[in-house]
């Protein structure tokens, strides 16, 4: 997932949330879950300090 800097925790939260929905083995079997992230600083284009994702 690609977004904001300061949205980069929601983002990888969302993700997380996503991937244990879509498989119940995370957790009792497969102990973890490591969510890609790409940011970028978008100030140029946004208001970074609204945390939009």
């Amino acid at each position: 997932m690609s977004t904001n800097t300061l949205s980069v925790g929601t983002c990888a939260t969302a993700l997380i949330r996503e991937a244990v929905a879509q498989n119940s083995d995370i957790g009792p079997t497969i102990p973890m879950v490591n969510p890609v992230m790409g940011d970028c600083n978008d100030g140029s284009l946004s208001d970074i300090q609204a945390l939009a994702a």
